[in-house]
């Protein structure tokens, strides 16, 4: 009985050390294959040459004067991205070259996310990257997030002196709404509940066309996932080549880890 024993305690502890090496790879993997937006001198070169385009010429210390300075320096990024990259989705190769975006003036709602947010970074505005996907049913769930033909949009939040605010990549309103109050997008689905699809915000939509038009204002909301098949992140100018993939498509979701902890404090 005791030889059995300790041979039912050798096997428990080999299975223990092989439970937690695996742990421990998963978890290498998961950081190491973390992604993030930074600028490179290049970005820095071109965002300032869209802004010098623009004639905004405001500076950083200016715009963290209160929440109506980043208010309106956030509202006018957002108006003039949202007029001059538009029309046609691009190469996954040349996501987040501000270079490109400015030559082209081609993107869609992702490359127009990581385009504000690098316009955000630039000022030193912490934001947050927002994954939305909608489902067959009036209510996604976690499974519709693997479904194939799966119809989603990207967008972010930016945190302001007041806190979290969303913002626009389809059409140019921004997350306020009656009385000053910031709507983060679960704030937004709630209004847009309350309200049928006719949320009401200090900023109403003058370009594009908002996301919940089409196809619904009932979505699942991720943060920190880019895209679900590991080929944005492919240039060494987005991330600084650190990822475990950089400069090859692969299986795994693109996300960055620290984002994707905020999904935990709902």
């Amino acid at each position: 009985m005791k030889v059995r024993f300790n041979k039912f305690k050798r096997r428990a502890q080999i299975a223990s050390f092989v439970l937690g090496a695996l742990l421990v790879v998963c978890f290498i993997i998961l950081f190491f294959n973390s992604e993030s937006i930074e600028l490179s001198q290049q970005d820095k070169i071109y965002l300032r040459q869209f802004l010098n385009d623009w004639q905004i010429s405001v500076i950083p210390q200016e715009v963290h004067k209160s929440f109506e300075s980043e208010f309106n320096f956030i509202s006018a990024i957002q108006d003039r991205v949202l007029s001059n990259v538009t029309g046609q989705q691009v190469p996954h190769a040349f996501f987040g070259n501000v270079r490109y975006y400015y030559q082209s003036r081609q993107g869609i709602c992702y490359d127009r996310a990581v385009l504000l947010e690098k316009f955000l970074l630039l000022y030193h505005f912490p934001f947050r990257h927002v994954y939305l996907y909608f489902g067959d049913k009036m209510n996604p769930s976690l499974s519709d997030f693997f479904k194939t033909n799966l119809k989603s949009h990207a967008a972010l939040e930016v945190k302001t002196l007041k806190g979290w605010m969303s913002i626009g990549t389809n059409a140019n309103w921004l997350g306020v709404g009656g009385s000053q109050k910031l709507l983060d997008f679960y704030d937004l689905r709630r209004e847009l509940v309350a309200t049928k699809g006719v949320p009401r915000l200090q900023k109403t939509p003058s370009i594009g066309t908002p996301f919940w038009k089409v196809p619904g204002y009932q979505y699942a909301i991720i943060y920190g996932v880019y895209s679900r098949h590991g080929d944005f992140f492919t240039e060494d100018t987005i991330n600084g080549g650190r990822s475990l993939f950089t400069g090859q498509r692969h299986f795994l979701p693109d996300y960055n880890l620290r984002m994707l902890l905020y999904n935990f404090k709902r």
